[in-house]
């Protein structure tokens, strides 16, 4: 259902490390690097990836994935050689409540990413700012998820 990936030039998809952490990747095809946004930078959760040897097997996968959809005839151009750069983003929110906001904080990033409307970053005087717009997002997600339920149930 996707579009095929020589008619964009951005992909996006979560990071998962492994009983750890999530974070958003984001491809850009146009300048082939890859922007990683983390909601929680202190973690070192990239640098595990990096020295388990996941970060190059992935730039592998991705150039195998591109020659195999014939990606570069696809999108009319010459096929260069690839060597993806890693870029962490560092202006992103960062995580700050105990309930592991690290799933809910990549989908609000990818719903940013693709609408480009703002995080709402604010607090309350229960919750520190992150935690509140982690919560108001699974609030409006349940909402979402709710409203549009099988009328079967």
């Amino acid at each position: 259902m996707s579009p095929a990936w020589w008619t964009v030039d951005r992909v996006f998809f979560h990071v998962n490390v492994k009983e750890a952490h999530w974070m958003l990747g984001e491809l850009r095809l146009d300048t082939m690097k890859i922007h990683i946004y983390d909601s929680f930078l202190q973690g070192h959760f990239y640098d595990r990836l990096v020295q388990q040897g996941h970060i190059q097997n992935f730039k592998k996968q991705v150039v195998a994935l591109l020659d195999s959809i014939n990606y570069w005839q696809n999108r009319g151009i010459p096929r260069i050689d690839v060597d993806l750069e890693f870029i962490m983003e560092t202006w992103v929110p960062q995580q700050s409540g105990p309930l592991g906001d690290c799933v809910v904080w990549s989908c609000l990033l990818l719903e940013y990413a693709i609408s480009g409307v703002r995080v709402l970053i604010q607090g309350d005087e229960d919750y520190t700012p992150t935690d509140y717009a982690a919560r108001k997002f699974r609030e409006r997600l349940g909402r979402i998820y709710w409203a549009s339920r099988s009328s079967y149930y």
